[in-house]
């Protein structure tokens, strides 16, 4: 302070002004006025998760998911053209992964995926050994007296035909195995003579009654021709079709009403009073 005085004043620091609390935000010491706060905020772990809503359905749940996302199992490249390859890379170098972290296109700390691609020109001679390259990049480094070997299509296993034949052979011998043993099963079974079963004689069929069936109803007696013949009588006059159409009739009787219903050839239905 300019106007100290070491005789007249107290020690410097030894006054303070006392903390007005609660005197409003812009004072530095409102809203709780120093005593923290309340509840769930004074607790350890107290906090909400990222898009809680206060217990509500969140939007990431009230919006409706379809399709599917290709996201998790995405491949990210490094994409190096070949002109960087060509300013960077002398004549007759391999161009790899380990030569790459040393160039400084890549990282050592990370596991990437290189892709060359084929922006620029390229004169030198070089060994790519990536995992992806272009058609343009290979065309040039081709071009340029250099070869291309792709990582991801080397990692692909090869079967070869000497690793098929063993197990050729193990199914042949397999099957030689059980022709012998069906042959031993044969030899050890024997031929039994089938006694001849004796033949017994043919049951007489009965003889079938003659059923003849008629409908009694106030005053009327209808044998079953006579309603065949009306129910032929309205498929020939009433739909105007031919005697020989007609393959199948239902009828159904009902006295009561005093109708018989009708189908014909299980397609028209209909009724005639008796």
């Amino acid at each position: 302070m300019s106007d100290y005085n070491p005789i007249l004043s107290a020690p410097q620091g030894a006054n303070k002004k006392p903390k007005r609390v609660g005197r409003g935000s812009s004072s530095g010491l409102g809203s709780t006025a120093g005593r923290g706060n309340k509840g769930q905020q004074s607790r350890s772990g107290g906090k909400t998760y990222v898009g809680f809503e206060g217990g509500q359905m969140p939007l990431y749940r009230r919006i409706a998911q379809r399709g599917f996302s290709n996201y998790p199992f995405k491949k990210e490249y490094v994409c190096i053209n070949v002109d960087q390859l060509e300013a960077k890379f002398a004549d007759g170098e391999t161009v790899d992964k380990a030569s790459l972290i040393a160039k400084g296109f890549i990282s050592a700390k990370t596991v990437t995926l290189v892709k060359v691609l084929g922006n620029g020109d390229i004169t030198k001679k070089l060994t790519v050994n990536v995992d992806k390259v272009s058609e343009s990049a290979k065309a040039k480094i081709e071009k340029a007296g250099g070869s291309v070997v792709v990582a991801e299509k080397a990692a692909e296993p090869v079967v070869k035909e000497e690793d098929k034949k063993p197990a050729e052979k193990k199914t042949v011998a397999k099957t030689t195995v059980a022709k012998k043993t069906t042959a031993k099963a044969t030899e050890e079974k024997k031929p039994v003579a089938k006694k001849a079963a004796a033949k017994k004689p043919a049951a007489k069929k009965a003889a079938k009654a003659e059923v003849k069936m008629a409908i009694q109803f106030a005053d009327k007696n209808y044998t079953a021709e006579d309603l065949t013949k009306i129910a032929n009588d309205v498929w020939v006059y009433d739909y105007g079709k031919d005697a020989a159409e007609l393959k199948d009739v239902q009828l159904y009787v009902k006295p009561e009403e005093g109708k018989v219903y009708y189908v014909f050839n299980n397609e028209i239905a209909g009724d005639f009073v008796i």
